[in-house]
């Protein structure tokens, strides 16, 4: 039913099937498909629910009927492809009567993080001075349990047999039958290692291996669907056992996601790396396939870093689909946020002096601070308010560390650390690595935020002010480590990774960016225009169009190109189709001398070709036509206005 899936959708007393309630109040006929297509074609797919009892859904206070009760759609936002094989609806008598839902968790009802003000911390405080006065009572010992533990008071279930709801069992079998077979899930993942992707992707190899080494024989090419069930159950039991963040060593702390104890997070953080179909690296089937992970793990788990990869994926793959600014990407980014913080990785509690890092506690800081910057990248494209702000994170930045380090014994990195990293975290050996990105970004995008404050808030900001952000953006880029800088000479040079090219190249983006909007708010305030402005985005819209004009030398990234397109050459485009409009230099610029009239239409020119690249399927493909339209429409002007003036006259 064009491509939407298919759950056990249980039927009227007349046999037929149920409608969903909107179609049911709105008396008009339902396709039954979820989402169905009235639904999907009045974009209310969130309200496409089947209501058990033929009525429209009410709160339950018992959690197991409302799990029974209800059907709700998928978590993907986009229909499957014809060839995703649906789940089956062989379950359509047994769905809303089945008493045998989630058994209850002590993880599903965790309160997570709870910081200064809660209501939770003068107790806190109690049972901490009990445990000094009394180190054999209960307190020590439940402190000493919370110390260990990733989330507390998650604990495995007793009773296996009753782990799968009705549900939950289809959903976890249509996800084991996607696995690769032995023979081909090594050669499709290879592919997509990212250099980039750092912990994640020595976690994720270690979990194929075994994936395949223990499980192996139950995911041939004939699959015994006793076997499968059986793999489902024993992950949902392993997904709810705590995971330690305590644990140091690198390989005990893998341990707990892999072979006998793989989860439905480390299983999903596979799908972000196997290439499941042909015609795309990052299809729709994979965004399917990771939201069914999440959808499981929220069944029996609060959270750990793994999850937190698989949400951000899940928002990354999100705008790669439907857009930067959809609301879909703008969901999914806040429930990334919304994880992260429930979990508590923005307030570090690690007292230990110095800090030793371990696998896991770099993981917490990557992500952390990932999505702080991919914050940053939403509200710069959207202009909506940043979900996480600096203010509230109290976790320092990641090591600039080369990952193969946090796998070494901790003995032998405690005795090279100071060799590796100054005391501010930067490497002394001249790398460039994935936290060197993050840190990097980080410090920019800090610059950034504050400049959201003045730009998006509602005080009135002085020019002093402003300024003084201008030169804080300066001292940001002075901090950093000469391996980020970005050199134009490089480009030609095939010596150079052109991995470590992009980031540079990156790098100068946000940098310019930062500048961008300084001299915006500058000028649309206080009219302080000194050239500044044109400056930046003749630079901004040359170094994207580079993308563009060596796509042979940056083949590798071309999934990135769009987004960097409309974030960064887009906005920079406008400001030199002003200065075509309505010039302010006369001859050449005094601080660019290859800056005229011309070479603007030039850019220009090349800068519709580079947006006529993208495809009228592309998410951004409106934002794109409107860009075009705008710019050819200032490039017809010019030459219109230029074909006008009077010519000399002979002499």
């Amino acid at each position: 039913m064009d491509g939407s899936t298919i759950i056990a959708i249980q039927r009227r007393p007349n046999g037929r099937l149920q409608a969903c309630d909107p179609c049911r109040q709105s008396k008009l006929a339902c396709n039954h498909s979820i989402p169905c297509i009235r639904c999907k074609k009045w974009n209310i797919v969130d309200r496409c629910i089947y209501s058990a009892s033929g009525s429209s859904p009410r709160r339950s206070t018992a959690s197991s009927a409302s799990a029974s009760s209800i059907v709700r759609r998928p978590e993907p936002a986009r229909s499957l492809p014809q060839s995703l094989p649906a789940i089956t609806p062989s379950l359509t008598s047994r769905l809303s009567t089945s008493p045998d839902s989630l058994p209850p968790n002590s993880a599903a009802v965790q309160p997570g993080y709870l910081g200064f003000t809660s209501f939770s911390t003068p107790y806190e405080e109690t049972r901490n001075s009990l445990s000094l006065l009394d180190p054999q009572s209960p307190s020590h010992r439940t402190n000493q349990n919370r110390r260990s533990s990733g989330v507390a008071g998650q604990s495995p279930v007793s009773h296996a047999g009753n782990i799968m709801s009705p549900v939950v069992q289809e959903l976890a079998l249509h996800v084991l039958r996607q696995i690769p077979i032995p023979e081909d899930g090594p050669r499709m993942f290879e592919p997509n290692i990212s250099f980039f992707d750092g912990w994640v992707n020595i976690m994720s190899k270690t979990v194929l291996e075994q994936l395949y080494a223990m499980w192996g024989h139950c995911l041939g090419t004939t699959r015994n669907p006793a076997q499968l069930e059986e793999l489902a159950r024993t992950i949902c039991v392993n997904t709810i056992k705590s995971t330690s963040d305590a644990i140091r060593d690198p390989n005990a702390w893998m341990a707990q996601f892999v072979g006998h104890n793989l989860r439905w997070d480390s299983l999903g953080a596979l799908f972000t790396f196997w290439k499941l179909s042909p015609e795309s690296p990052l299809a729709v089937v994979n965004q399917e396939l990771i939201c069914n992970c999440i959808r499981l793990c929220r069944q029996f788990t609060e959270g750990n870093v793994v999850l937190v990869y698989l949400y951000h994926q899940r928002a990354r793959l999100q705008s790669i689909f439907s857009g930067d600014a959809g609301f879909e990407t703008w969901r999914y980014h806040a429930q990334m946020v919304q994880l992260i913080t429930f979990l508590g990785h923005h307030a570090e509690t690690n007292t230990e002096k110095p800090y030793m890092p371990t696998l896991v506690s770099e993981a917490k800081r990557c992500m952390l601070w990932l999505i702080y910057c991919m914050d940053k990248v939403a509200v710069s494209f959207t202009g909506r308010p940043p979900l996480l702000t600096q203010v509230y994170i109290s976790t320092p930045l990641p090591l600039d560390l080369d990952v193969n380090w946090l796998l070494v014994d901790q003995d032998v990195l405690a005795q090279n650390l100071d060799k590796l990293v100054d005391d501010q975290g930067w490497n002394l050996t001249g790398g460039l690595y994935g936290s060197t990105m993050d840190r990097t970004r980080a410090q920019l995008f800090k610059v950034r935020e504050d400049i959201f404050v003045i730009a998006l808030g509602s005080k009135k900001a002085s020019i002093e002010q402003i300024l003084d952000l201008k030169s804080c953006a300066a001292q940001a880029t002075r901090v950093l480590p000469p391996s980020i800088t970005y050199r134009p000479e490089d480009i030609r040079d095939l010596n150079v990774d052109v991995r470590h090219l992009f980031i540079r190249l990156l790098h100068k983006l946000d940098h310019l960016q930062n500048l961008f909007f300084i001299e915006r708010m500058l000028i649309l305030r206080y009219q302080q225009d000194g050239g500044e402005l044109l400056a930046l985005s003749f630079e901004m819209v040359a170094l994207t169009l580079n993308l563009w004009t060596h796509m042979d030398r940056f083949f590798a990234k071309r999934k990135d190109f769009e987004w960097i397109l409309m974030g960064y050459g887009a906005p920079a485009g406008g400001i030199l189709c002003m200065e075509i409009l309505k010039p302010t230099l006369s001859g050449s610029h005094p601080q660019n001398p290859h800056i005229t009239r011309s070479s603007i239409v030039q850019k220009l020119s090349l800068l519709v070709g580079f947006l006529e690249w993208v495809g009228p399927s592309a998410p951004n493909a409106n934002i794109a036509a409107n860009t075009i339209a705008t710019i050819q429409q200032v490039l017809d002007h010019s030459l219109k206005h230029a074909s006008t003036k009077p010519r000399p006259c002979p002499g």
